[in-house]
């Protein structure tokens, strides 16, 4: 069987390649449609009109020298333009490849006509075909705008022709593409008959789309294979370095993730704008290029490499912070702030009207004990009691990374107290949050002081801990799972008392009215999830995939809900069984991961809790004698290069490129997928689980 599906992984792909070529026999591109913007390159803003039948369309004026780039799959194809010059005498030619060239007739109204050419087989190697638009324009126009070619609609028919080969590159990356999936998941040790049907249903579903909606891959074919064969060299250097390098485990480990940290900066750097090169959001590929170097240079010099790293570091993340905490203005605590502040004036805490037309705008949906919080501060004019909020929130992070280290128990110099501060620096959630006026920090500093009581073996505190992340987000509640797994009771009546207290307190000091309003009338709107690119959970993937437009909007009753509650389930299951084979501490962690990946919604900045399995990661590493398999090592390389950098407007725009672009828009959820597949497989010590676990 596994000969077979090897087989099919080289010849499936090609073969639905060469197919797909021949069988398009139409394509049509709406000019001023969203997305279009992906195929032209030199054209105005879309605008729109009515047709002389009173019908409304959109379109788009191109400037002189203006490109359309099409799939040539369709090709040789009759060539229809709908559009028009420009009735000032401008002359206008089209260039078609490199093998056609007309010249359209002058015009002396701007009435809207069909053009007509015959496009012979021609394409790049990637499958593209070229539309160059020239102009002359005449001295004296009435536009001032440089106008060349209003265009509307461009549609290709295809006519009868011989047999061609796909376009050599592009086929070759479609061909590519299983294999290199295969060889990553045989790094990853899956076993070998799931990562052969896995890789194989990912190439013929990538090649599938690329042969009958090419637009919808053709864009990310070069990119694609440009990241892979960058990624597949880093991990080349990265297996080196694991396997030849003799230092403590835990350097080692750092090491890659500094380097992986650099990928995604440098091909954002090389994608936009290489003239940013200096721009402080690069810094982490300085570290990446001296992170390459350390390991193999000269003894004298690796001192001087590891210290220019750290410098690099420590200037990256007091920018990011800088950056921060100056912020003059958040619509998240924006938000939050106007809510608070008008309920203390006698005001309503909840707009129901915005929370009505979308529970997923800007206003106030917290409970009402974050009021307690944040009251404090409403007193403040706006400006004042956002910089008093940053700093506040700022102290809230110094206390919670003492916090871990004090629940970590080791010195404090040492190599997981540096990979603590790896983390402050260099995670991007941490820096989003505080920017946004979010209160994960807050749900931070609660889940480390209960990870320390759980350190010390004292459930009701932990049980305690938990209540106050709970009345104020809710979700944090589903992390009381772990003292249900160990029948810690104790743990589950101290979060029950704390929680009647806290909500007794809340109801003294604010009111029952607000609160009855929260749970029988906001609630009821504020539970379901989005497509919206910062949900990167199961719910935004599958949300993602079932819809062609990415808004931020709440989702509706449906297959991606459904499949939402499978998920959760399953992971919710998975979770409880392997943490009885895990410390108390670490399974904790894997509950906090689980946790992320099964709510509705858990966007970007609430990933910030994720320091908390990646500096026990750090401490598993410098304690274990044991030598750790290279595929935990590189699945935690490969979750950190995908989590601790970029936010959801790192490659989203707005616009909806086809469902390829709207998988690769939850890198995110992936990077928390590896690190939860990591957690769960890693070998963990029996007698270190007897010891925690008495």
């Amino acid at each position: 069987m596994q000969k077979i599906l090897f087989g099919l992984l080289w010849v499936l792909p090609a073969l639905i390649a060469w197919i797909g070529w021949h069988a398009e026999t139409s394509t049509t591109i709406d000019i001023g449609s969203s997305g279009d913007s992906a195929l032209l390159t030199n054209f105005h803003e879309p605008e729109s009109g009515l047709t002389d039948t009173y019908q409304w369309y959109t379109y788009r004026w191109s400037r002189p020298g203006a490109q359309v780039t099409l799939p040539a799959h369709a090709l040789p194809a009759v060539l229809t333009l709908r559009g028009t010059v420009p009735a000032d005498g401008t002359q206008v030619s089209l260039d078609l490849g490199t093998a056609v060239s007309v010249d359209l007739p002058q015009q002396t109204s701007l009435a809207v006509r069909r053009y007509h050419v015959l496009w012979p087989a021609d394409s790049d190697m990637l499958g593209w075909a070229h539309i160059t638009i020239d102009a002359q324009q005449p001295a004296q126009r009435a536009e001032n705008r440089s106008l060349a070619l209003l265009l509307a609609n461009i549609t290709l028919t295809s006519v009868d022709g011989p047999l061609r080969l796909p376009p050599l590159l592009a086929w070759l990356l479609l061909i590519l593409l299983a294999p290199l999936l295969l060889w990553l998941s045989q790094q990853a040790r899956l076993p070998r008959t799931l990562s052969l049907v896995l890789a194989l249903l990912a190439g013929c579903s990538v090649t599938w789309l690329w042969a009958w909606q090419p637009w919808w891959v053709q864009p990310f074919l070069p990119n694609m294979g440009l990241a892979l064969l960058a990624l597949l060299a880093l991990l080349g250097w990265m297996r080196l370095v694991w396997a030849r390098v003799y230092w403590q485990p835990l350097p080692r480990l750092l090491l890659l993730l500094v380097v992986a940290s650099g990928l995604i900066p440098l091909y954002l750097l090389l994608k936009y704008d290489l003239a940013l090169w200096l721009n402080p959001v690069n810094l982490p590929i300085g570290a990446m290029l001296l992170g390459l170097l350390l390991p193999f240079a000269p003894a004298k010099a690796q001192p001087l490499l590891a210290a220019g790293i750290a410098l690099v570091l420590l200037l990256y993340g007091l920018d990011r912070y800088q950056g921060a905490i100056l912020k003059g203005y958040s619509t998240d605590f924006t938000a939050l702030f106007r809510g608070v502040h008008a309920f203390l004036h006698g005001g309503q805490l909840y707009n129901f009207e915005h929370i009505r037309s979308n529970s997923l705008g800007d206003t106030y949906k917290y409970p009402p004990f974050f009021v307690l919080v944040l009251g404090p501060f409403s007193f403040l004019t706006y400006d004042p009691a956002l910089q008093a909020w940053h700093l506040f929130n700022l102290a809230l992070l110094l206390l919670a990374a003492w916090l871990l280290w004090r629940s970590g128990g080791q010195p404090l110099r040492s190599w997981s107290t540096l990979g603590l501060l790896y983390l402050l620096f260099s995670f991007k959630p941490l820096v989003d949050t505080l920017g946004q006026g979010q209160a994960d920090i807050l749900l931070l500093v609660s889940l480390a002081a209960a990870l320390l009581a759980l350190q010390q073996g004292r459930w009701s505190w932990w049980g305690a801990c938990l209540a106050l992340p709970s009345v104020i987000k809710l979700y944090p509640a589903y992390l009381l799972l772990h003292g249900l797994v160990w029948q810690r009771w104790q743990a589950v009546l101290a979060f029950a008392a704390s929680i009647i207290v806290l909500t007794l307190l809340s109801i003294g000091l604010l009111g029952w009215p607000v609160h009855a309003t929260f749970a029988f009338e906001v609630l009821p709107l504020i539970g379901g999830g989005t497509a919206w690119a910062e949900n990167q959970t199961f719910n935004g993937w599958f949300n993602r995939l079932f819809t062609d437009e990415i808004a931020l909007r709440p989702d509706e009753p449906g297959p991606a809900r459904y499949l939402t509650y499978l998920a959760a389930l399953v992971v919710t299951g998975l979770t409880w069984w392997r943490v009885r084979a895990m410390p108390l501490l670490d399974g904790m962690g894997l509950w906090i991961v689980a946790m992320l990946l099964v709510l509705p919604i858990a966007w970007m900045h609430y990933q910030a809790l994720l320091v908390i399995p990646f500096y026990q990661l750090f401490l598993r590493l410098e304690r274990d004698q044991q030598p750790w398999r290279w595929s935990t090592v590189l699945l935690y390389t490969l979750a950190w290069l995908l989590l601790c950098y970029g936010n959801q407007w790192t490659f989203f725009d707005r616009t909806y490129a086809g469902p390829l672009w709207a998988a690769l828009l939850s890198y995110k959820f992936y990077g928390l997928l590896l690190l939860y597949a990591a957690i769960a497989t890693e070998r963990w010590d029996h007698k270190q689980w007897i010891m925690d676990n008495g």
